[in-house]
C-alpha cells in the first residue's frame, strides 16, 4: 500500500510542471498586430480636410509627415471627399474604425458591418441608402488603396511597423489583467486585440468591439502614446508600461460598458438625470463628450479603471488615477458612483455581471448632491472630493 502511494505521489509531482503549463498556456493572451485596413482608413483621415489634415503639428508623428508628404496629390481622390462628407454628417473616426474592422482586408472591397439605427439616421432618413453609402465608402477605400499603392507603401514600412508591434509587446500589462477585468465586469470575449497604429493621432484611441464565427472580439485601436522625433533614438511613442496599461484598461472597458449603457432601458435612466450634465457641460465638451450619454458611459469606463486598478495595483497608484480623473479631468460624479460601486463587489452572487449591476449604478445618480447646478459652481464638487481624499489620508 506504501508503495502505492509513494509511486501516486511521484506522478503527481511530476505532472505538476505539466499542469502548470497547461494552465499558463490556456491563459489569455493580448496579441499585437497592425491592421492595414485601420493604416489605410487613417492615411486617408490625414489627408481629409474635416479629418487631420489641419491638426496642429504637436499632434503628429513622424510618419503622419510621411504620409501628408507622399499622398497629398490624392486629396482630391472621391474617397477623400466621401470621407469629409460622411465626417461632417457626424459619422465620426470611431464609427468608420468599426466598418474596417468588419471589412475584408482592402483592396478587397466587402463589408459585413450593418449600421444600427442610430448610426444611419446620422446619414440618411433611409436606413437603406445610409447602408449603401457605407458599403460604397468601403469600396472607395478599396479603390484608394489600390491607386495610391498602399501596398509598396506597406511593404516599405514594414519594419518599421514591426518596430512598433514589438515596442508595445515590451510594455503590455502583467499577466492576470485579462482574468482580473473579465472577473470585475463578469463577462468574457474570445481574443483581445492591440492594434497600434502610428499615423493616428497621439494620445487617441478607439475600444471597439466586434464579433465573429467564434464570438466577441475586444480591440483598442490607438495612436502613438507620447510624441518622439527621432524614433531610432527615442521610440516609436509607445514605450511606457504605465500608458499602455491606461489606454489598454480605459478602451477595453469600453467594450464591456458602452452594451449595457447602450440598452434602451438604460438609456431612459441616464437620460431621467440629464440635469446633471449642466455643471459639466463646458468640461466635457473639451473632452468632446457632448451629450449626457456620452458623458455618463465615460465615467463608468473610468469608474471600471479605478476598480480594477483598486485590485490589481497600491492604493497610491489607485489613488493617482482616480485623482487625475476628478481633479485633472473633471469626472466629479465617480467619487460618488465609486461609492455605490461596493455594493456590487461585495454582494457578486446577487449582481453576477456588471450589466447586471448597470440599472441600479444609474439610479444612484438620484442621489447625486446637486445643489449645485450651475457650471460656475463645478469647483465646490472638486472641493468636496478633494477635501474628502485628503482627510482620508491623515
Amino acid at each position: 500500500m506504501k508503495r502505492v502511494l509513494t509511486i501516486l505521489l511521484l506522478l503527481l509531482l511530476l505532472l505538476l510542471p505539466v499542469i502548470s503549463v497547461v494552465g499558463q498556456n490556456q491563459r489569455k493572451k493580448i496579441e499585437v498586430f497592425t491592421n492595414t485596413n485601420i493604416e489605410t482608413l487613417m492615411i486617408c483621415y490625414e489627408l481629409a480636410e474635416t479629418g487631420g489634415w489641419n491638426f496642429p503639428s504637436n499632434y503628429c508623428h513622424t510618419l503622419n509627415e510621411v504620409v501628408r508628404e507622399r499622398f497629398k496629390a490624392f486629396r482630391q481622390h472621391e474617397t477623400i471627399e466621401t470621407m469629409n462628407m460622411l465626417l461632417q454628417k457626424g459619422f465620426w473616426l470611431d464609427r468608420m474604425v468599426h466598418v474596417v474592422l468588419n471589412s475584408e482586408p482592402f483592396p478587397k472591397a466587402k463589408t459585413v458591418y450593418t449600421l444600427s439605427e442610430k448610426n444611419a439616421s446620422l446619414l440618411s432618413g433611409n436606413p437603406k441608402k445610409a447602408q449603401q453609402m457605407i458599403d460604397e465608402f468601403v469600396v472607395q477605400l478599396s479603390e484608394f488603396y489600390r491607386d495610391a499603392e498602399l501596398h509598396f507603401f506597406f511593404t516599405a514600412y514594414k519594419d518599421y511597423y514591426t518596430s512598433v508591434n514589438n515596442e508595445v509587446r515590451a510594455h503590455l500589462p502583467d499577466d492576470g489583467f485579462i482574468e482580473a477585468m473579465e472577473g470585475f465586469y463578469g463577462k468574457s470575449a474570445t481574443s483581445y486585440h492591440l492594434i497600434p497604429s502610428p499615423i493616428m493621432k497621439v494620445g487617441s484611441g478607439f475600444g471597439p468591439q466586434i464579433r465573429n464565427e467564434k464570438g466577441m472580439v475586444v480591440c483598442n485601436v490607438f495612436g502613438p502614446l507620447i510624441r518622439t522625433k527621432d524614433p531610432e533614438v527615442f521610440g516609436h511613442g509607445y514605450g511606457s508600461k504605465y500608458k499602455i496599461l491606461n489606454i489598454t484598461r480605459h478602451e477595453f472597458g469600453h467594450a464591456f460598458v458602452n452594451p449595457a449603457t447602450e440598452m434602451s432601458q438604460n438609456k431612459e435612466l441616464i437620460q431621467q438625470y440629464a440635469y446633471l450634465y449642466e455643471p459639466i457641460k463646458s468640461n466635457m465638451r473639451e473632452l468632446g463628450y457632448t451629450t449626457w450619454w456620452i458623458c455618463v458611459t465615460e465615467h463608468i469606463v473610468r469608474l471600471g479603471e479605478v476598480r480594477l486598478s483598486n485590485q490589481m495595483d497600491t492604493g497610491t497608484k489607485t489613488k493617482k488615477l482616480r485623482d487625475h480623473h476628478v481633479e485633472n479631468k473633471g469626472f466629479v460624479y465617480l467619487p460618488h458612483l465609486e461609492e455605490c460601486m461596493l455594493e456590487y463587489e461585495h454582494n457578486r452572487d446577487q449582481y453576477p455581471t456588471f450589466e447586471s449591476f448597470m440599472p441600479k449604478l444609474l439610479r444612484s445618480f438620484a442621489f447625486v448632491d446637486h445643489e449645485h447646478t450651475q457650471e460656475d459652481d463645478l469647483w465646490l464638487l472638486v472641493f468636496r472630493y478633494v477635501l474628502r481624499s485628503y482627510l482620508s489620508w491623515l
